[in-house]
């Protein structure tokens, strides 16, 4: 089965409350989402993060989110890593777009951190 794969590194995205969106070419019947935070600073500042399916003629989210990472706030202990996995259960396959969105929050959050995919399958 191959394997697929997509990082993202940010290296200090800082000052900005953004919402990224990365829509991703993928499939498989099974994908790994790794996170790792090294630096967090800012008030009240958060990151959220999850992957959905998208319907790859109308751009639309499919159901809910495949999985949704815990989110990361001045009280996370750092370097904070975590792995969520959606595994085919019910020979559901997720589709060939997923959209990964990053939604950063608060007065002047700044996070460096790596993000990374890996799918199984086909």
């Amino acid at each position: 089965m191959p394997t697929k794969q997509y990082v993202r590194r940010e290296a200090n995205f800082g000052g900005l409350t953004v919402t990224l969106v990365d829509v991703i070419s993928m499939t498989g019947t099974s994908v790994a989402g790794i996170l790792n935070v090294t630096v967090n600073s800012g008030t009240g500042q958060t990151l959220d993060i999850k992957l959905e399916n998208l319907d790859p003629l109308s751009g639309n989210v499919i159901g809910s989110p495949l999985f949704s990472h815990t989110q990361v706030t001045n009280a996370t202990g750092l370097p904070f890593t975590e792995m969520k996995v959606f595994a085919d259960t019910t020979s559901i396959v997720f589709t060939p777009v997923l959209k990964l969105t990053f939604t950063i929050a608060g007065t002047g959050p700044s996070f460096s951190f790596t993000y990374e995919l890996i799918s199984k399958g086909f």
